[in-house]
């Protein structure tokens, strides 16, 4: 072969590896001996994938012009080949991205520009019409209908267009195809479908069927597939005043008749439900304005119920009801008094009263009530409220309670707890109603080796204002569960009936039958509540009060175990004063 030859030979095979991505590539020999006549430069850019010759020679294969490459992008100014005796091509500068081929033709001549004429070079010029190097999807070429350019790391590659982007003959899928449909609005008008992507007959024509066949999505009509012939053909529509109606083939709704009951009133005409839409839809004789029902204008002498009345002819802006009327507020009844919408007694002077100082109080326990703050106010350790059953109510918290008395050594030690139970004012018996009020609350604590049972306990009782011992109709002692004075929880230990009266002459007991007289062994404790009570069949007067003391632990006894012996151990805790229980006075509101 001739040199020409062999020099588009090593040109050829040069440019395959540069396209490779190898390392740049030299010249077989030094460009000054033009021992190959072939000089390279290569930079560090994108590399070519192809080599193009300007021009060829005969069939002897010698050169006669330039061989130069073209890659796929680069930069779009102009990249020459360095024809100075400066530093290899290595070492070019890092900015460029193209790479150039020299080709002088001969094997004798030589690159040296002082004394040969200057090789023929050509710029390589970034082709977007292949695939390779890209830096944004407008640098590769349009895949196709129904794909999208994309570069991806630099190379040039396709994704599928979005979803029902027009295309030839159709739209396009989600996987990058050019189909006839995806859904039936993509089809002509009824009676076509989408089946399959393809546009195809409708049910109703395929096989023709008789108007109001069922079909998909409605009946047949004309050989169509339409959403209904007559209403029964469409769904019922929600809310009670409109029904379905079906025009044009098409499914809608329109107003039931006016009046036609409906939740809480009647339609009107626009397929609203409101209370009226004329004064006999309303009861009690009111009137139907803007489609509600409205009060007449009073008539407090026609003998009926209407206008702002709350009964006949009284309450609202009508005079004051008489007890046992109807009512709404207090100042619909003559008495001033609407208890749970009735009329009754007038509210009791103590309402108006001011708070006991020291207690809170207002009225008296067991008096009728309709809110708290007629009975009295939180204050301290006492809560006085109105109860479910509407009546007064007194919750003394046992977290206030404070401890007198109980600093000795023995077997068993009392202490008093004091402040609640608190003085208090009750409603007396009416014949009907049994009266029960907490006067005396003490602890006791066992040091010895056992269990003991509280058996008999002696009291006093002092009266005020009239009171007598044989008004008390009996005393209970309460094993206290603790919360509050008097509540849910206190077990009854034993009763003793006509207390001060002969033969118990003040003496509680016996207890010891009962389990929840015991005091736990070794130190250990239980809370003892007392009551005074009052039947139904005494008679009082008002004013009167009642208290109870327990003056010392003279007279206490105990029984080891249960209803065992007598407890012969030592106690102490009672001060000389004694124990004094707080007063419960008797008192009408």
């Amino acid at each position: 072969m001739t040199n020409g030859g062999r020099t588009g030979s090593l040109c050829a095979c040069v440019l395959v590896i540069v396209a490779c991505g190898d390392d740049p590539v030299t010249s077989a020999g030094d460009a000054s001996t033009g021992s190959t006549g072939l000089a390279t430069t290569t930079t560090n850019g994108p590399v070519p994938t192809t080599s193009s010759p300007t021009s060829s020679d005969d069939a002897s294969g010698t050169a006669t012009g330039t061989a130069t490459s073209t890659p796929t992008t680069g930069p779009t100014s102009p990249i020459t080949s360095d024809t100075s005796t400066g530093p290899s091509p290595t070492t070019g500068d890092p900015d460029t991205t193209a790479t150039t081929i020299i080709d002088t033709g001969t094997s004798t001549s030589t690159t040296d520009s002082s004394t040969s004429t200057p090789p023929d070079t050509t710029t390589t010029t970034p082709d977007t019409t292949t695939t390779g190097g890209c830096n944004t999807p407008a640098d590769c070429p349009p895949p196709g209908d129904c794909l999208i350019a994309a570069c991806n790391a630099g190379v040039c590659g396709q994704a599928p267009a979005p979803q029902d982007t027009p295309c030839d003959g159709g739209v396009c899928d989600d996987n990058g195809a050019c189909v006839g449909c995806n859904q039936p609005a993509d089809c002509p008008p009824s009676p076509n479908a989408c089946v399959v992507h393809d546009c195809v007959a409708h049910e109703c024509t395929a096989d023709p069927q008789p108007p109001g066949t069922p079909c998909d999505g409605g009946v047949c009509s004309l050989g169509e597939c339409v959403e209904c012939l007559v209403s029964a053909d469409c769904p019922p529509p929600p809310g009670a005043c409109v029904m379905a109606a079906c025009a044009a083939n098409k499914c809608g709704a329109t107003p039931v008749p006016q009046g036609t009951p409906c939740q809480g009133g009647v339609c009107d005409s626009n397929g609203a439900c409101v209370a009226c839409n004329v004064d006999a839809d309303c009861a009690n004789q009111q009137l139907c304005q803007n489609h509600q029902c409205v009060p007449p204008p009073a008539n407090c002498m026609d003998g009926l119920q209407n206008g702002s009345e709350t009964d006949t002819d009284c309450g609202g802006s009508c005079p004051p009801c008489q007890d046992g009327d109807s009512c709404l507020v207090d100042g619909d009844c003559v008495s001033a008094s609407c208890d749970n919408n009735v009329c009754g007694l007038p509210v009791p002077a103590c309402v108006n009263s001011p708070l006991d100082p020291a207690t809170g109080q207002r009225c008296p326990l067991f008096m009728a009530c309709t809110q708290s703050s007629e009975c009295g106010v939180l204050q301290g350790c006492q809560q006085w409220f109105c109860n479910p059953s509407k009546t007064c109510e007194l919750n003394a918290l046992v977290g206030c309670w404070t401890d007198f008395g109980g600093q000795c050594n023995a077997e068993v030690v009392f202490t008093q707890q004091t402040l609640p139970p608190v003085a208090k004012r009750f409603v007396p018996p009416d014949g009907v109603n049994f009266r029960e009020l907490a006067s005396l609350v003490f602890t006791v604590k066992n040091n010895s080796a056992n269990d003991l049972y509280l058996d008999k306990l002696p009291l006093l009782l002092d009266v005020m204002g009239g009171g007598s011992k044989f008004d008390v109709s009996s005393v209970k002692i309460f094993d206290n569960s603790g919360g509050s004075e008097h509540g849910g929880g206190d077990l009854l230990v034993c009763l003793t009936a006509d207390p001060f009266s002969f033969p118990a002459n003040g003496t509680m007991g016996p207890c010891a039958g009962s389990a929840f007289s015991r005091v736990p062994k070794n130190g250990g404790t239980n809370q003892f509540l007392v009551n005074v009570a009052f039947a139904a069949n005494k008679t009082f007067i008002n004013g009167r009060s009642y208290r109870l003391r327990m003056p010392s632990t003279a007279g206490i006894q105990f029984k080891v175990g249960f209803n065992g012996p007598l407890f012969a151990g030592t106690t102490c805790g009672i001060p000389n004063e004694g124990y004094t229980g707080a007063w419960v006075t008797a008192q009408t509101p």
